[in-house]
């Protein structure tokens, strides 16, 4: 029979430790996707056209999310993924500077803009 020693004991505290850490964090990220997935259908309610813009989707998702039962958004939003995807890649968002973010965001604003059909003014992915 072998000992278990106090070294042994703390190695599986530790782990046992670490794996509730890992099922705490997974819960949030459970949470986040579904008050995502809420606040994306709440968007396309309001304005389909800027929500297919914000969310980087296109019409096809657009009408799928506002179609999905509750049940359904509740099963999606268990995913061990993230669903939105980060959309800070200026780090000048990120300044403590009010100027400087200003500036930052009105550079990404422009990006946004620069995405839409000049002609039509929807989103490209919006045309399908």
């Amino acid at each position: 029979m072998q000992m278990i020693t106090p070294i042994d004991n703390a190695r599986k505290g530790i782990i046992m430790e670490k794996k509730e850490q890992d099922l705490a964090l997974l819960s949030k990220v459970h949470r986040h996707n579904l008050a995502y997935l809420i606040l994306a259908r709440d968007l396309i309610k309001h304005d389909v056209d800027q929500a297919i813009l914000q969310l980087g989707i296109d019409t096809d998702i657009a009408t799928r999310l506002l179609a999905l039962p509750i049940a359904q958004l509740v099963e999606l939003a268990h995913m061990s993924q993230l669903l939105c995807v980060f959309a800070l890649q200026d780090p000048a968002l990120l300044e403590s500077d009010p100027t400087q973010r200003r500036l930052a965001e009105a550079h990404s604003a422009r990006r946004m803009l620069s995405l839409l059909d000049p002609i039509t003014c929807a989103s490209p992915r919006h045309s399908k």
